[in-house]
């Protein structure tokens, strides 16, 4: 296969247009666009970008017969959740204990992107990143890309004075979505720390059902008094108690679907 049809082929595999994958290699879409035309060919520190990339979509780029081939990579999922897992509970567990998250700015992007960068960075390149492809979940699309940083700028400015603008705020932030993956176990210890700093609260999240989260934060775009009432109900002011924290991390693990690990266990103390 040319370089041209390997090009045609990633994009069909990842159902991505020529400006996506442009954007995710951090090129210009003439310059895919020469390359799947065959009017060009990558240079080297290209080429390193596109076998990266595909790395990180699962898949392998191997030379063959003069041409490239691309595979999937044959892996355990399991195994890469669990890694993600215990690798992120143990950044979650040293944010607390080194007193790290209450150095990051509380309520705007730059601190989540903090806190998701501390979080992921071992796993994810994209760590702390505005995402550069639209997602969804079920039927809900998040914020599309093209307007995702003036949402951003706007949720920044919404006032955090009180529990209710705090809820608000959060719900927007899901809204966006801003990263790939990773957002709602960094949002909400976003959210913990806006509550902290400005009502001396946090969420013990082990008290939060997951299928009533869940359910509310669905609902909430449209209706969020259910989500207000239910955290509400959580609070605690125990906002130093390291037992609560780790608590709350599993809890909010659990909601996406990580359970194989306890914090506690990871904890080096």
């Amino acid at each position: 296969m040319n370089f041209s049809g390997t090009i045609k082929e990633l994009r069909s595999r990842l159902g991505l247009t020529q400006m996506e994958l442009a954007e995710q290699l951090d090129v210009t879409f003439a310059t895919v666009n020469r390359w799947e035309s065959g009017r060009n060919k990558p240079a080297a520190a290209a080429m390193r970008k596109i076998f990266g990339f595909c790395r990180r979509c699962g898949l392998e780029l191997t030379e063959k017969n003069g041409g490239f081939q691309i595979t999937a990579v044959k892996e355990d999922p399991a195994f890469s959740e669990r890694e993600e897992e215990r690798i992120s509970k143990k950044k979650a567990l040293e944010l607390f204990d080194t007193g790290l998250i209450d150095s990051f700015e509380v309520g705007t992007f730059k601190g989540l992107s903090q806190i998701h960068a501390f979080l992921f960075g071992d796993i994810y390149d994209f760590a702390g990143k505005i995402r550069t492809v639209n997602i969804a979940k079920g039927y809900f699309r998040f914020a599309s890309v093209m307007y995702l940083e003036a949402a951003l700028a706007k949720i920044e400015a919404m006032p955090q004075d009180t529990y209710e603008h705090i809820i608000e705020k959060y719900v927007e932030m899901n809204v966006a979505h801003p990263f790939r993956e990773g957002n709602g176990r960094s949002t909400r210890i976003w959210l913990d720390a806006i509550l902290k700093k400005e009502l001396g609260k946090v969420v013990d999240w082990s008290r939060v059902d997951r299928e009533d989260y869940l359910l509310a934060m669905e609902r909430s775009p449209v209706r969020d008094l259910e989500i207000k009432a239910l955290l509400r109900a959580a609070l605690t002011d125990q906002t130093g108690d390291r037992g609560v924290y780790m608590k709350g991390i599993d809890a909010s693990y659990r909601y996406e679907g990580y359970s194989s690990y306890k914090t506690e266990d990871l904890s080096e103390r």
